[in-house]
Formats: structure tokens, sequence, C-alpha cells
């Protein structure tokens, strides 16, 4: 699964540097003397950068980028198109797991999804968004056990040859009863533990996204699970990264998969 992102720039747009022409002006090489300034500032952007390592696809990694986002932790997004380029780096990654999604930071090396996620999170000093309470921990987990359900049925239907056949039975035996009780369980919520966001929202919005790929009537007659995607896009890092060049909308998984989404 694959994806790229430019990193954070520490100067983001010349005309933020309105004013300083004047200074140079007697310069014979303004523009060289801009260029290496703004070279510079990409280089220091990015060693101060994490780097999340992926297919070219959203996959696993999208919650990771768009939890980095909300953090406002600078990333590099790499992604891999050639299998071999892949396999090149798993040869030398300095990682007792090497895998992908990984994270790079300074010496670092972080594998598995659910890994690199806690340390984003303790990175940026937020341990809150595991849960406020011992309480809110345990039935984070309670409900992330239930969305790791729902993901199962969705990748089995993309991932299977008869999807067109299936679909219908896996929805309304397997899919559908899970949104139900998902969808009960956040009457009255803001996001899964109230309020507050937390990590388990993370993955939540983005097995719902793979769901509502599949067939959005599903999604749809889930009126509580609705105003949770609306809210989750409405965050404004989230809102932002969405409308922004470092999003992109397909393929959410491999476009090798009988069922493309």
């Amino acid at each position: 699964f694959f994806f790229f992102f430019q990193a954070e720039d520490g100067i983001r747009d010349a005309q933020e540097s309105r004013g300083l022409g004047d200074v140079y002006k007697r310069q014979v090489s303004t523009q060289s003397t801009w260029g290496k300034l703004f070279e510079s500032s990409r280089k220091m952007a990015e060693s101060a950068a994490v780097t999340i390592a992926y297919w070219g696809v959203q996959g696993r990694a999208e919650p990771l980028r768009q939890l980095a986002e909300y953090l406002h932790i600078p990333y590099v997004n790499k992604k891999y198109t050639d299998p071999q380029a892949w396999l090149a780096d798993k040869a030398t990654l300095n990682a007792p797991f090497p895998n992908l999604p990984y994270l790079l930071d300074g010496d670092k090396v972080v594998t598995e999804t659910q890994a690199i996620a806690l340390y984003l999170v303790y990175k940026a000093n937020r341990e809150d968004l595991l849960g406020k309470t011992p309480e809110d921990r345990v039935w984070a987990k309670v409900v992330g056990g239930v969305l790791e359900d729902l993901a199962r049925d969705g990748m089995g239907l993309v991932y299977n040859p008869n999807w067109e056949t299936e679909l219908p039975k896996v929805v309304a035996e397997k899919i559908t009863p899970r949104l139900k009780k998902l969808n009960d369980y956040l009457a009255g919520k803001k996001f899964f533990l109230g309020d507050n966001i937390a990590l388990v929202d993370f993955g939540a919005y983005f097995d719902f996204h793979v769901i509502r790929a599949i067939q959005a009537s599903a999604i749809s007659e889930h009126p509580n699970i609705v105003t949770f995607i609306n809210t989750f896009e409405n965050i404004p890092e989230i809102k932002a990264y969405l409308a922004s060049d470092r999003y992109q909308a397909k393929p959410i998984l491999s476009p090798m998969a009988p069922l493309k989404i």
C-alpha cells in the first residue's frame, strides 16, 4: 500500500519573505541566494521530521499520516512502488522485525502499525489520546477489537475474487450487524470515548472509510456513524490535510485487489 508526502518546509512561500529583497538587492545572484536558503530550510525540516514508509496507497499507513497531521509532527511520507526497492531497504533496515509500514526517527526504527501509532502519541506527549482514565483505555481496546473484526470483513471482500456474489451476504450478515452495534455505542457521543478524540478514533475513521468505499449505503444507514465521520473530517488538522495535495484519495487499498477501491 503506497503513498507520498512532502515534508514541511521551513519557508512555505516566497511571499512570506517580502521586505528582505532590499537587503540583498546589490547582490549579483539573489535567486541563487534564496535557492540556497530554501534548500537549507528543506533539509533542516526533513532532518527534524520522521519518515513514514509504506506502499503507494492509503492502506495501513493512512491512519498514521492523519495522526501525525493532527499531532503536528512533521513527516516525510515515503512510498514504495517497486517491491525490489522495498526488499533492498528491508535488508538494511536496522529493525528486528522489518515490515511495512515503518517509521524512522533519527536512529530509531519502529515497525507494526499499532506500535508506530503509540510512538507518535508518546513523541507528541499526548498520552491522553489513549484514554483519560483506566476505564477509557479498556473501552478503547474493546472498540478496537470490534473494529478489527469489521476491517477483516471489509478486507475479505476486497481481496475475494468472487466479491460480486459474496458482497450482499457479507454486508447483510457480518458488516451491517457490526456497524449497528458501533452506531448504537456512539449514541450521545462525539467520539468513541466521549467528547474528546482518542487514538481509537483514527482507526475507526479509516475502517468506516473502507466500508463506505465498498458500499456507501452500509454507512449511510447508520446516522451516528455518519455524524462521527463528519465530525472527524472537520477537525481542523484533518480537514486541511484532506483538502491538500498531501492527501492521496485513491487507491485506498492495493490496485491489484479484485475489488478496487
